[in-house]
């Protein structure tokens, strides 16, 4: 192993590795890729393994997918959907890693990673991976401070929703509003409540509005747009199941 290389002076040393084709690049990509051939990927590792620098390697590298994917999650609540997207599609190699590395060896990290993938999950509708990645992560002892159980709760009770896991979600979202209550963070709570409004929509309107319109106040005093429009949407839905005459049978001939 050695010193690591200034960001600065990345370059000459990847230009080196092209030019002896130990490296491939990927110019198709936007940005443009480097990747290693996977030969070389296996023996490169094999080498990080045998040296000291595997665990921290691993840390930077989950951190690194932590600003990604975080500052992904408000670009999907935003003008920049699309390139989020783009993004996480090509990241989602890296983001299994992270989360992988982090079940054992920070489950709170590895939460933080999941939660803020969540939005991408259920654009994309891999509601059954996201699941899979925040149950096996949420599967520890109750030391998560509220913030963080709040949004993972919320996550996993989003894709169970998704997923027309009904009943399996209503403890799951019940938790999450729970927990957002003990926080200060009034958009969380509003996300926890939409979520709530949404399972109780078809069975139980009145229910849902309430939920709703608390989150949409909440939602407002965050000066939180997303939330708000999604509350006030949802909002309306529960206003139309409300006012649904009941279906009269056909009257005989």
């Amino acid at each position: 192993t050695g010193a690591p290389v200034p960001a600065g002076e990345v370059l000459e040393p990847l230009a080196a590795l092209v030019d002896r084709s130990l490296v491939a690049v990927e110019r198709s990509a936007t940005p443009m890729r480097f990747r290693m051939l996977r030969t070389i990927h296996t023996h490169a590792r094999e080498c990080l393994e045998a040296g000291s620098d595997a665990e921290p390697t691993r840390v930077a590298h989950a951190a690194w997918c932590q600003s990604l994917v975080e500052h992904a999650e408000r670009q999907l609540m935003g003008s920049e959907q699309a390139q989020a997207l783009s993004t996480l599609d090509r990241e989602a190699d890296n983001v299994r890693a992270a989360l992988i590395w982090a079940r054992t060896a920070d489950p709170a990290l590895g939460l933080r990673i999941a939660s803020a993938m969540a939005l991408y999950w259920h654009v994309r509708a891999r509601f059954i991976e996201g699941h899979h990645e925040l149950a096996v992560l949420l599967d520890e002892p109750d030391t998560l401070a509220p913030e963080l159980r709040a949004r993972a709760h919320w996550a996993l009770g989003l894709m169970l929703v998704a997923n027309g896991e009904l009943a399996a979600a209503r403890p799951v979202v019940e938790a999450a509003v729970s927990a957002a209550r003990r926080t200060e963070d009034a958009s969380l709570s509003a996300r926890a409540l939409i979520l709530m409004g949404e399972l109780d929509l078809m069975s139980n309107p009145m229910a849902a509005q309430d939920s709703l319109e608390q989150a949409s106040e909440l939602a407002r005093q965050a000066e939180d747009l997303w939330c708000l429009a999604d509350a006030l949407g949802k909002l309306g839905a529960a206003a139309l199941y409300r006012k649904l005459p009941r279906q009269e049978p056909d009257a005989k001939l």
